[in-house]
């Protein structure tokens, strides 16, 4: 370590021209260096590989009084560091510059990474999201250009990135327009913010970033936007013979996972795709959903569903998948979602028809049958008695009446 002050001008000049730089430590296995010779002055940086067991050494630029002095010698090499940081581990290092921008981008390339090809949908939605909406559109693309937002260079830190920097990107997405002059719904605004705090969360989770920069987007101040009812309430129910007319138009593996979500009324997804041989106990009449929203719980199974997953369950060793895509690999979302769409339109069906009408149907079904207590069926379907009185609460009260004429007549 250098025993000069490299800080000042008069500490610099007493540095002597030698071969080898005067370094100074700035962190573990970073240092800023001054190179001295006869025809110049220069600074360098050096960084401790540790997988390697080797430093690597960048060339900073020219040191010139009043210019490019230490501070701005030792800004350059920690974006240096953080660059190789990057390139060696794949993950930016905490003491560089890490901006909101950066998290986003590190999101892209974490879903980018999937081996999946059915992901491909999601991956390209997220990114165009967040061109859209904060890092701004690429220099290749020529059409439809965004430009950066205004949060995209903030830094992650307690000082930077506070709530109220939040909560300006908030109000500018909530009053942008579309290239028609369309406003966007605080479903759309909401659905946002939820991927924004999603690359912000996974930075802080991966050390990228200081926790306490949590408070930011958790803060009250930025609570998602209030929906009004008439946008919140479930759309999309199907009758009994509408469900039927759709898996008519499917077969094999796509035919019996919209069955199974239809009389189990699970999410779909990871709810659903993710059962194994080991999840259905055919004695209890219960299915285990260990992946999902509400992590794990036990379903209760009516006979058509016992039926069901006994025949998906045959001839199965207790680790293998129930639904198996057509590579034989775990499905996703994604894996027969076309499928789904045409089958639809070909049984007549609503354009907007998508899986989880088959959940909304199988619960505003339920609901309506006065037999079933919403408690137990709230718990069942791994939600709650207030998601209920927020989106079903016309059906709560369906057969009050009859029932109310009832008790008043036995008395």
């Amino acid at each position: 370590m250098s025993k000069h002050n490299l800080h000042t001008q008069s500490g610099r000049a007493r540095c002597l021209p030698r071969v080898n730089p005067y370094w100074q430590r700035l962190a573990k296995g970073r240092f800023l260096g001054l190179h001295v010779s006869e025809r110049r002055t220069y600074w360098r940086a050096r960084f401790y590989v540790e997988s390697a067991k080797r430093y690597e050494y960048e060339s900073l630029g020219e040191c010139v009084d009043g210019s490019f002095e230490y501070d701005e010698a030792a800004e350059a090499a920690a974006r240096w560091f953080n660059d190789i940081a990057f390139r060696l581990t794949g993950r930016r290092d905490v003491r560089g510059v890490y901006t909101v921008g950066d998290a986003c981008r590190d999101l892209i390339k974490r879903r980018t990474a999937t081996t999946q090809q059915s992901a491909r949908g999601r991956r390209d939605a997220l990114a165009r999201m967040f061109e859209r909406c904060v890092i701004g559109s690429p220099p290749e693309q020529l059409k439809r250009r965004h430009e950066p937002d205004p949060i995209c260079d903030v830094p992650m830190t307690e000082r930077d990135l506070t709530p109220n920097v939040i909560n300006e990107w908030l109000t500018r997405r909530a009053n942008r327009t579309s290239s028609t002059g369309r406003v966007s719904k605080p479903t759309t605004v909401n659905a946002d913010f939820k991927q924004l705090r999603q690359a912000l969360n996974a930075a802080v989770d991966a050390k990228l970033a200081p926790r306490i920069v949590e408070d930011a987007w958790k803060s009250k101040i930025n609570r998602p936007l209030k929906v009004e009812s008439s946008e919140r309430r479930r759309h999309g129910y199907l009758s009994p013979a509408q469900v039927d007319a759709w898996i008519a138009q499917l077969s094999g593996t796509p035919a019996d996972l919209l069955r199974a979500q239809y009389l189990v009324g699970c999410r779909p997804g990871k709810e659903i795709n993710s059962l194994r041989r080991a999840d259905f106990d055919e004695k209890r009449r219960r299915l285990t959903i260990r992946k999902g929203k509400t992590s794990f719980r036990e379903v209760a199974l009516s006979d058509a569903a016992v039926e069901l997953f006994k025949r998906l369950s045959k001839d199965k060793l207790p680790g293998a998948y129930l639904f198996i895509g057509p590579e034989g690999n775990p499905i996703d979302c994604d894996t027969y979602k076309h499928i789904f769409k045409a089958a639809a339109i070909r049984a007549g069906l609503p354009s907007s028809t998508v899986p989880y009408c088959l959940r909304h149907s199988f619960i505003t079904d339920a609901l309506t049958h006065t037999s079933i207590r919403p408690m137990a069926l709230a718990k069942n379907c791994g939600t709650s008695i207030e998601q209920f009185e927020k989106h079903y609460f016309q059906l709560l009260t369906h057969g009050l009446s009859d029932q109310l004429t009832q008790l008043h007549a036995a008395r």
